[in-house]
């Protein structure tokens, strides 16, 4: 069994240009440099011209290397995006199924008992307080004192006035 690379294998465009132009442009001194730049400048303009070509050529090719791998990741991007949606779609909860379950918890909550409960609601009057008036709970609805009432009453003074 063939043991794998850790390297990457180099595009063909790549290794084209090194073989041809490795030695004049891959320098790591300035002094291999600089004999290069001498030798190209010792070139005729057809020799030149040519090598110019040719290494637009190999950019053109890496491009067109380029271009296919981002074709082929656009794809693949489009289908995680097509799978993702799947299970996206497939973990919702179905629209006919959601309202079936609505119907029936509305009808569980009809048959159910409400718990007592501690809260009171937003208009409910607290119990009594220390200091208050009404402390007493004999409060009438018209939030005044039933003694006040009976009291008023008592004497008939009120009910003579209003025969009068």
């Amino acid at each position: 069994m063939p043991k794998p690379s850790k390297m990457p294998t180099n595009p063909a465009f790549l290794d084209a240009a090194r073989a041809f132009y490795g030695e004049a442009f891959d320098h790591k001194r300035t002094r291999e440099l600089a004999a290069s730049i001498a030798e190209w400048s010792e070139m005729d303009e057809g020799e030149q011209s040519f090598a110019v070509a040719h290494l637009l050529f190999l950019n053109l090719q890496a491009q067109a290397g380029t271009q296919r791998i981002l074709g082929q990741v656009r794809d693949l991007l489009d289908e995680v995006a097509e799978s993702l949606t799947t299970a996206i779609e497939a973990s919702l909860p179905d629209p006919d199924e959601a309202d079936r379950d609505d119907d029936r918890e509305d009808d569980d909550a009809d048959d159910e008992q409400p718990a007592p409960t501690a809260a009171r609601g937003a208009n409910a009057r607290p119990a009594a307080v220390a200091g208050d008036e009404d402390a007493d709970g004999d409060d009438d609805e018209d939030g005044e004192d039933a003694d006040d009432d009976e009291d008023a009453d008592s004497d008939g003074d009120d009910a003579e006035a209003g025969a009068a």
